[in-house]
């Protein structure tokens, strides 16, 4: 079984027409990547429902998966999403939009 963890890798996420810098780590076991994805600065106040609603909407949960997405105290991002049926290493290029 393939066993793991990575990050924190910088990346942006978009939701809302709001970008946020974010960092994700990893941890792997198995078919299983459990992603954690936090902003690095707060979310603006008078966006933080659109964005927690859109971020919810985008890291809907499949079929055997799950997630949770929240605004923390501090007005962060917090979010976490389950890959299951991942057949390789878990990697940051896993995390760029178009590679397979």
């Amino acid at each position: 079984a393939i066993e793991g963890n990575g990050g924190p890798v910088r990346t942006m996420l978009t939701v809302s027409n709001e970008t946020l810098d974010v960092e994700v780590t990893w941890l792997q076991t198995g078919g299983i990547v459990q992603l954690k994805i936090i902003s690095l600065e707060p979310v603006p106040e008078e966006k933080r429902t659109d964005v927690l609603q859109a971020t919810r909407q985008l890291l809907q949960a499949s079929a055997g998966g799950s997630n949770k997405v929240m605004i923390s105290d501090t007005g962060r991002l917090v979010g976490s999403y389950r890959l299951t049926g991942w057949t390789k290493p878990f990697s940051a290029t896993d995390l760029t939009i178009g590679k397979p």
